[in-house]
């Protein structure tokens, strides 16, 4: 009976990670398509790194659903902060946002 309850708790508990993984991918992926909705170079976008921190940095200082125009908002202080953390270079932002 336990081994049965056990493997069940490590099939939830993977399904769950899969599910986690998933939704962090898409959550990148919407993030990309947003920063060159507001004018960010392509290559800022493939950068992997840059990408995770911005994702991590919106998810602990967004409030909410990631909507345009406060998500914009929020976005342009996200990459404000990757300058000012160096993780990128202030010569990568162009226009009124990127």
């Amino acid at each position: 009976m336990i081994e049965v309850a056990l493997d069940a708790l490590t099939k939830r508990v993977a399904r769950e990670a899969s599910n986690d993984e998933r939704a962090v991918k898409m959550r990148q992926v919407r993030l990309r398509e947003a920063m060159i909705d507001i004018g960010c170079e392509v290559s800022l976008t493939n950068d992997e790194i840059l990408v995770e921190r911005l994702d991590t940095w919106l998810m602990e200082n967004h409030i909410g659903q990631r909507r345009m125009p406060k998500f914009e908002r929020s976005l342009s202080r996200a990459l404000g902060q990757a300058v000012a953390q160096s993780w990128m270079d202030a010569a990568q932002v162009r226009g009124r946002n990127c």
